[in-house]
This record gives structure tokens, sequence and C-alpha cells, in this order.
């Protein structure tokens, strides 16, 4: 797999302009740079133990990670040099060197440039590497019915050939996170959720597992992850994976345990040990990263996530979740559980999810907020939840929780007099404000 490396220039202090001579000076020093982070990278080692060797310094006690990205950048900005680090699938800043490495590390090519540079093209159409998912691993005697009294949805009525889709709230009904979650034949549990919410969820769930017997570990260095679509079998047919056809189907084949994923677009979710990953694609190149279209294929089927930038901004119905059968009414009690049962059975379900299209010079951020255009002074009647522009372009496609009264009216994204926002339909049924 080609390793895409991006370096930026800090021009602060420079009047706008970033002298040519400059990056062509510092192209060797950056590319021995690039080369010593690799090689750390191609020898198995973690993002955190590569920037540990390289500061000369503990960053373990950096909470959130982004603290330790900050810290990266502060120190290059003495240098008047900023990082930027990339897998082939984020857009870096402008004025950027472009450095591709190939798989036994020698540089292939380098540019120099002030507009956002084209990513790698994705050299598969049906199998991705989701690395901006990862998995957490649960276990022990107590570990069922610990994870019942947590979740939105009935732990306890999950079969081993099936996975559920379900949410961590607080005591007052905000969603930490929502997530895939199955168990194995050696009855642990897996959770499937977006990285950056990954510690905020494990260290709420070791704050309440008290003196259960009970083990949660982050598996991101052990588990790989990866999305399938529909053509996957056709274009390997040797594959070693059985793939479910069952909605939230799962199914487990030697190292590999594929589930399918919610919504009427067949997908899957696969997970395998590193070592296990490159018999998916033998024969062939390494997938490159699919985490912005399958979020945008989420936009599309109507199923959303939490973000780190939206926790704990939504209670589950506001989200659809009980559309989605994310949540049980017939289970005992969860952190949220009176809040969430008390919209169902008093009709208190004032924001709902719309789908949303607009077009947007880039996409909103979730969280953003969704104006009603026809009063610029009004509070926002909602936010968004997940946005991404196509990968060839077009309008923005966008999931954002809007209050029910004001759905059918003239929306716009981020402000007031911003871009005018379309609805558009669901895949399912959406109950509004009932």
């Amino acid at each position: 797999m080609h390793v895409f490396v991006v370096i930026v220039h800090d021009i602060h202090g420079l009047g706008g302009g970033l002298p040519t001579l400059l990056l062509h000076d510092l192209v060797d020093p950056l590319l021995r740079l690039i080369q010593a982070l690799a090689q750390r990278a191609h020898q198995g080692d973690t993002l955190l133990e590569i920037l540990q060797g390289f500061l000369q310094r503990d960053l373990t006690t950096f909470q959130p990670f982004d603290q330790v990205l900050q810290l990266l950048q502060r120190i290059f900005k003495r240098k008047n040099l900023g990082i930027f680090l990339s897998i082939c699938h984020t857009s870096p800043p402008k004025n950027w060197i472009a450095v591709s490495l190939s798989p036994d590390l020698r540089p292939l090519q380098w540019k120099i440039g002030n507009q956002v540079p084209a990513m790698p093209a994705e050299s598969h159409s049906s199998l991705y590497a989701l690395d901006d998912w990862t998995i957490l691993g649960v276990g022990g005697a107590d570990a069922s019915d610990f994870l019942h009294g947590q979740f939105t949805n009935d732990l306890l009525a999950l079969l081993e050939d099936q996975a559920q889709l379900a949410a961590y709230c607080m005591p007052k009904g905000q969603m930490i996170a929502n997530f895939l979650v199955w168990r194995t034949t050696e009855s642990q549990y897996r959770i499937a959720l977006p990285s950056g919410l990954a510690q905020a969820v494990s260290q709420r769930l070791q704050l309440f597992k008290l003196r259960s017997d009970v083990e949660i570990e982050s598996l991101a260095e052990s588990l790989s992850l990866f999305g399938i679509t529909e053509s996957y079998l056709e274009e390997h047919p040797a594959s070693p994976v059985e793939l479910p056809q069952s909605p939230l189907g799962k199914t487990e084949t030697g190292p590999y345990t594929a589930i399918a994923w919610p919504g009427p677009r067949p997908r899957w979710l696969v997970t395998c040990p590193p070592d296990a990953a490159t018999a998916l694609w033998e024969g062939s190149e390494a997938p490159s990263s699919g985490s912005d279209l399958w979020r945008l294929w989420d936009i599309e089927d109507g199923i959303p996530f939490v973000r780190v930038e939206n926790r704990e901004q939504f209670v589950p119905q506001h989200l659809n979740l009980d559309l989605v059968d994310a949540i049980s009414f017939s289970k005992g009690c969860y952190p949220g559980q009176e809040v969430v049962a008390r919209m169902k059975y008093r009709g208190q379900i004032k924001f709902r999810t719309y789908r949303l299209s607009g077009d947007c010079d880039e996409a909103p951020v979730p969280g953003d907020p969704i104006h009603l255009s026809e009063d610029p002074n009004a509070r926002p009647c909602g936010r968004v939840v997940d946005a991404r522009i196509p990968p060839g372009g077009g309008p923005c496609q966008i999931l954002a929780s809007v209050r029910a009264a004001d759905a059918g009216q003239p929306l716009r994204a981020q402000r007031p007099d911003g871009p005018p926002l379309e609805q558009l339909p669901l895949p399912y049924e959406l109950t509004e404000g009932e």
C-alpha cells in the first residue's frame, strides 16, 4: 500500500508567499524525515510510538489524541514548519509538498503547489479500508449483563449470528456514541465505532464496571477494518470471507468476521488481524481508504453516527435510532433510559434526522447549525449530524437533526444566508414529532 504523506509549510510571517527556493532546499531533509517515519510504520509501530520516538517525549498522557497532533504542530512551527500526515484520504491545506512512497519506502514522486492535490485514485470498486473506525473488545463472565445495562438495545437477545445497532448515553439521554455490537463464538463482545469516540466509550465503561468480571480493551492494533460492497465476490471469487445475507447478519470464517451493514445498500464490514488482511485483495493492489465514501453512503441510507465533533449533542430519537432498531423499549434500565422512554410514550420527539442536499463549497462539519432561511435572527433549528461532498463533485449530502415543526421549510446550512438546502427522502418511514 502506498503511504501518502504531506508536509505543509507554516507561512505565518511570510506575507502570504512561500518562496519556491525554500521549498526546494527542504526537499531532501523532508524526504529523509518521511522515510524515517514510514520505516517505523513499516516495522509495525503505532502512530503513537512513532511520534514518541521522534519527539523523545511520553505522549500517553495527552488526551484526547488531538493534543498530540497539536503538540507536533507547535514543535514544527518553531522551525517555521507545519506537518500534516494522511493515509490516502484527507485533503491537506494549501501550500504543500506531497510525497508518495512505494511499499519498499522509496520516494516515488514529490510535488509543490498551492492547490489541494488530488488524492491517489481508489484501486478498488468493492473493497475499502475503513481507517476512521476501530473496535473495542469486551469480555468476562459478567460482560453480557454489564453491557445490557449500559446500552440502548437488548444485548441479552443478541444472537450469535447477528449484530445490533445500539447507543451509549449520558444520564440525561445525550449520546456519547452509537455503534455496531456483536458477540464472537467465544462469547466476547465487539463494538465497532468511529475511532475518535473509542476512548470516551471505553473510559465510561471502565467507570461503571466496578467489581464486575468485565475486561475492556482497544483492539485497534490487533484488528483491521474493511468495507465491502456488492461486487466484491465477483471481483474476488477466491475470497476467504463468507458474506452474510440477512440484515445485520454475522459470519465468522477463520480469522474473518463479516457483518451486514445496516441500510438498504448491500455493504459489509469485515474485520481481521492485520496479517490476514492481504488475502482479501490477493492478486491486486491493497485497498485505499474508503472512509469518506462510506460516510457518504451512510448519509444517503439515513444511518447516522455520532462523531467526536457532535458528541453528547443528540438523544437517540433525534437521530432516528428508534426507526433503525437501535433501541429496545422492553428492556430494563440503562443510562438515559428514562429520557428515551419519556420521549416515546409522551410523544415528545421534537427533533428528527432528515436528509438534505445543497451546493456547499466545503462540507459542513458535524455540529454545524442549520437555519431557517426566512428567519435570520432566530436560533438554529437543527444541527448537522454528518455531511460529505461526493468524490466526483455535486451537491453536498447532509444528515441533520432538525426541529420536526420546521421540516419542509426553506433551510440553510451553517448560517442564515448560507447555501439553501433541499430535503430528500429517507429509505425508511419518518415519524415526525410523534
